[in-house]
């Protein structure tokens, strides 16, 4: 069960509320009911009712407002259940656990209405149903009560173990197959535009068909089920309609749901609606659905359920086998067709804004490291995507509610939104190293103007530098507060193609003015330790260096060889790397600490590197929603010679994503160890989504930890040798970092 959010506020941001709850039932109906891909044309189901919504403040006028757009679907599964429809239901079914009653004449009751009560434990359930079983083994006629109060009853538990039990195989003299059943599936989220490394894919995922095998001596029986909105119909009933006749008693509105997957979503203030997922299949045995035979409501307070199930034994007539009334599913050809006005109108700016909401509520892996409520945050963004006028507002809008989700992977891909945040030229680069904004590379244009290497920038164009990039900072998605501050400073310096910029800079010894023209060129002057000399040497003392942001995996084995005689290497990872975290890792392990493992064509170690953890939908084996695919990953395994010196990895805010995955490798394969600050915080395999307005959102994909579970997501790599540069050091050409690493290899 899902909760949206409450339509239950009167004040002036009702209307807000009754946007979003409207919206995030059309999008989970969009994503994942079966009928929405092709079958119908959803989306004027939304044109028609997003106008009638200021109209409908009154939850009568609202609930008129929904049940409209739900009968496009034409789909008697999925409805809305108001409030008020609902109360008077408690109280009804009470017993604590199954119960069987002889009634006479061959004839017996079965109540099976209250899985709460087993806690949970389906072999429990199993074990109680096993014994009515062999109360009824030769009985004539059979009524099974599956009503229940509510979905907490867990109707579902009792499905399950209906069908693992014998009950299930008493019911018929002859061999049954049930319907099987497909629904829309989604493997992380797919990606909208471009490819992905992470494996994300959506699919019609396929619920095999159950077989019943008669239990011992079968006789025929008949079999009348009673249901009700909140129970949950075994996959025997549907097989027993098909194949005997069996009947179907209706207590009150049921649907498909009973019998399909169904998924329940609550909006309190108006009620919840029943959400099909699923639809029946068909084999050689079995084609079609089920009938509610006959639909009852209590009279004069009685309930008469059992009355008409006799009555049904008494007359013949209904038990003649019959086709189902619901259908295999719609054969419909609609095809959807994507508008990319730059500028959407307001129902597709608020389809977009809560577009945002439902891509991080269902398919971001890190869902629980945010630290605000999003349910608060798509209110308060819903005024402010409305009053946009504006593409570059638009743009900023998405970029600024994004920004709450503080996953430095999410950046919002827009022209506008790239024009105004990253202009063509960055004139230098710069870091912050002793809480002040430094320079650490330049190009042409700025030597020539003035600057150089370790110059810190107090201003510019006669504004503080913390207070530019403060302004700012409220459209950057950042994991970590390090990495912020990174992705700010490759922000606020950038302009135009001959733009002018103005600093005030201190040097150590002086302050002074500059100014010159932004000029698109080449890095000449940049700080030690910022990739400026060869991928791969060897420094004094004999140890190796490697430069991950220039080697290519083609180039690791010569790497070795040329580093095979040196007592430890140092791995420079402050920035992003090409893919050679996994050649590297595996020439690391020793071969008395790993065991080769065949998986599928690729051979692994024995050693985990990282826990990855993707999000499933609609629902796992567990019926979590999502639901989550965990697997560990292993270090690769070589057959070539092993590097056996010491090993360090510097580390600092530029690392991130494969950086650190790199790290991970390197740390499982050897104990590597980390030299620097803390990395980003950001990893996992990228996808992406489309909003209305041909704008782009990125985010991680998958969830990203340590191999004992530790978290890495908002936290990044821990340094196990902590070292910053210092101002003073980058003024001198010096590499700190390097140089503590290269004092650890050598034991000083």
């Amino acid at each position: 069960m899902l909760q949206f959010i409450s339509i239950n506020d009167n004040s002036a941001g009702r209307y807000s509320r009754l946007v979003a709850a409207l919206l995030q039932l059309w999008t989970f109906i969009d994503f994942f009911h079966p009928d929405t891909e092709q079958n119908v044309n959803w989306k004027a189901a939304l044109i028609e009712a997003f106008p009638k919504l200021s109209a409908a403040m009154s939850g009568e006028h609202y609930a008129a407002v929904v049940n409209e757009m739900l009968a496009h679907l034409d789909d008697p599964s999925t409805l809305l259940w108001t409030e008020s429809a609902q109360q008077g239901l408690s109280g009804l079914f009470k017993e604590a656990r199954p119960v069987s009653e002889h009634l006479g004449n061959g004839r017996w009751l079965l109540k099976i209405n209250n899985g709460k009560t087993f806690n949970g434990n389906v072999k429990e359930a199993v074990i109680a149903l096993n014994a009515i079983a062999e109360q009824i083994t030769s009985c004539s006629e059979i009524i099974i009560d599956l009503r229940s109060n509510s979905f907490d009853a867990d109707g579902e538990l009792i499905g399950k173990a209906f069908e693992a039990s014998i009950l299930s195989r008493v019911l018929s003299d002859r061999p049954l197959a049930g319907p099987s059943q497909s629904y829309r599936y989604y493997h992380g989220l797919p990606p909208a535009q471009g490819t992905t490394t992470g494996g994300y894919q959506k699919f019609r995922k396929l619920l095999e068909a159950k077989a019943f095998t008669p239990h011992k001596h079968p006789t025929f029986k008949r079999v009348v089920f009673i249901v009700n909105r909140f129970s949950y119909l075994p996959a025997v009933a549907v097989a027993l309609q098909f194949a005997s006749g069996a009947q179907i008693i209706g207590d009150g509105p049921v649907h498909g749901g009973v019998a399909n997957r169904c998924e329940t979503v609550v909006i309190p203030g108006l009620g919840s609606i029943d959400v099909r997922l699923s639809e029946f299949g068909s084999n050689k045995a079995f084609y079609g659905g089920f009938r509610v035979n006959e639909t009852i409501a209590p009279q004069n307070g009685k309930d008469i359920a059992i009355e008409r199930a006799i009555a049904m034994f008494e007359d013949n007539a209904y038990f003649n086998k019959g086709m189902p009334f619901y259908p295999v599913s719609k054969v419909g050809n609609f095809k959807r067709t994507t508008a990319r006005k730059a500028f959407p109108d307001k129902l597709e700016r608020a389809l977009a804004a809560v577009r945002i909401w439902f891509i991080f509520r269902f398919f971001f892996p890190y869902r629980d490291l945010m630290d605000e409520d999003w349910d608060r945050i798509l209110l308060d963004y819903l005024p402010v995507f409305e009053q946009c006028a504006n593409p570059l507002e638009y743009a900023k809008a998405i970029a600024r509610m994004t920004a709450h989700v503080h996953d430095s992977h999410v950046w919002v891909k827009n022209d506008e939104l790239t024009r105004f945040l990253r202009p063509p030229v960055e004139p230098f680069t710069c870091r912050l190293i002793e809480g002040k904004v430094v320079v650490v590379s330049l190009t042409e244009a700025a030597a020539e103007g003035g600057l150089n290497i370790g110059d810190v920038i107090e201003r510019i164009d006669g504004e503080d530098v913390f207070a530019r990039m403060h302004k700012f900072r409220t459209y950057i998605s950042a994991s970590t507060a390090q990495y912020e501050s990174w992705t700010l400073l490759g922000m606020i310096f950038r302009g135009a193609e001959n733009s002018l910029i103005a600093l005030d800079i201190n040097n150590g010894k002086t302050k002074k003015n500059i100014s010159f023209k932004r000029r698109s060129g080449q890095i000449v002057s940049r700080a030690a330790g910022v990739g400026c000399e060869d991928a791969v040497r060897i420094l004094d003392g004999n140890i190796g260096y490697v430069d991950l942001t220039q080697l290519h995996v083609d180039a690791v084995e010569a790497m070795f060889e040329k580093l095979s005689q040196t007592i430890g290497i140092v791995f420079d990872m402050r920035g992003y790397p090409h893919g050679t975290a996994w050649p590297i890792s595996a020439r690391l392990v020793q071969r008395n600490r790993a065991t080769p493992v065949k998986v599928g064509k690729v051979t692994l170690t024995d050693i985990p590197a990282a826990v990855f953890k993707c999000p499933l939908n609609p629902f796992a084996e567990d019926q979590s929603f999502p639901g989550w695919r965990a697997f560990v990953q292993n270090v690769p395994w070589s057959s070539d010679w092993k590097y056996e010196g010491k090993t360090v990895m510097l580390i600092d805010e530029r690392a991130i994503s494969q950086s650190e995955h790199t790290g991970l490798l390197l740390k499982a394969a050897n104990d590597t160890t980390f030299v620097g600050t803390p990395t980003a915080g950001a990893n996992g395999d990228v996808t992406n989504f489309s909003v209305p307005g041909g704008v782009n959102v990125y985010l991680t994909g998958q969830a990203v930890e340590h191999p004992d579970g530790r978290q890495l997501q908002r936290l990044g790599l821990t340094p196990d040798i902590l070292i910053s540069p210092t101002i003073d050091g980058i003024r001198a050409g010096k590499d700190e970092v390097l140089e503590k690493a290269v004092a650890f290899i050598s034991g000083c």
